[in-house]
C-alpha cells in the first residue's frame, strides 16, 4: 500500500482563496473580464436568422460563451483539471464554428448548418462525419490538435503525470491555481475566435473594438507557470 507523500491541505475560505488567486493573476483576469463584458453587452441584442446557418452559428456561439464563463468559475476555485476539461469543450466548439463558416458560398454553409441541426448523436457520432483529428485538419488546425487538444485530453482523462497533486512543504495541495492565467488566456482566445465569426454573421460588435481585444489576447505574454502566493500574501 502506497503511503501519501504528505498530509492533505485544509481548504481556506472560498472568498479569500478567490481574491488571492485574482490578485496573483491580475492581467489574466483582466483579459477574461474584458472579454466577458464585450460579449455580455451584445449577446442579448435582438437578431434574426435568415437561414439555418445563422441559427447554427448562434447556437454554437452561445455554447462557447457558457464554456468560457465556466472555465473561470472552476479555475478560480482551484479546480484547474475541470477547467481544462471545459476548455477542451470550448476548443471543440471553436473548431466546429470554423468548419461551419469555412465554405465561402452561402449555399454550402447552409448545407453544413442543416447537417448540424439534423444530426442525431445516437446514430452518428460526429455531425461533420469524420473524427476530431480530421475536423482539426480540415480547418488547418492539425498542429493545435497534436499540441493543445492532446494535452487537455490527457488532463480530462486524469492521466497521472498531468493530475498528480502538488506537494508543498509536506502538504498535498488539493486546490491549485498554477495555470490560472493560461487557462483564462486560452479561453479568451478561443471564445474571441468564435465571437469574430459570430459577429461576421450578426454585426453586433464594432470591428475595431473586437479586433483590439483579439490582438490583446493573441499577444498576451504567457509564463510557463503562474505563481500563486501562500495564504494572505501577494506576488
Amino acid at each position: 500500500m502506497c503511503k501519501p507523500p504528505g498530509t492533505l491541505g485544509q481548504f481556506e475560505d472560498p472568498a479569500a482563496y478567490r481574491a488571492r488567486v485574482i490578485r496573483a493573476n491580475r492581467e489574466g483576469f483582466s483579459l477574461w473580464k474584458d472579454t466577458c463584458k464585450l460579449i455580455e453587452d451584445r449577446i442579448l441584442a435582438p437578431r434574426t436568422y435568415p437561414s439555418p446557418f445563422e441559427f447554427s452559428l448562434d447556437v454554437l456561439f452561445l455554447q462557447a460563451y457558457k464554456s468560457f464563463c465556466a472555465v473561470y468559475l472552476l479555475a478560480v476555485r482551484g479546480q484547474e483539471e475541470d477547467a481544462a476539461t471545459v476548455l477542451r469543450r470550448l476548443m471543440e466548439i471553436t473548431i466546429q464554428v470554423e468548419y461551419l463558416v469555412q465554405p465561402e458560398e452561402c449555399g454550402a454553409r447552409v448545407t453544413r448548418a442543416e447537417r448540424y441541426l439534423a444530426h442525431d448523436p445516437d446514430k452518428e457520432h460526429y455531425w461533420w462525419g469524420a473524427g476530431l483529428r480530421k475536423l482539426f485538419e480540415e480547418v488547418g488546425r492539425g498542429a493545435t490538435y497534436e499540441q493543445d487538444y492532446s494535452l487537455l485530453s490527457q488532463i480530462a482523462h486524469a492521466v497521472s503525470r498531468r493530475v498528480i497533486p502538488n506537494l508543498r512543504e509536506g502538504v498535498i495541495k488539493i486546490r491549485t491555481a498554477e495555470v490560472f492565467t493560461p487557462l483564462l488566456v486560452f479561453a479568451a482566445r478561443y471564445v474571441l475566435s468564435c465571437c469574430y465569426r459570430w459577429n461576421q454573421g450578426f454585426h453586433l460588435i464594432s470591428e475595431p473594438e473586437l479586433e483590439a481585444l483579439v490582438k490583446r489576447a493573441t499577444e498576451f505574454p504567457l509564463r510557463p507557470i503562474s505563481n500563486v502566493p501562500e495564504s494572505g500574501k501577494d506576488v
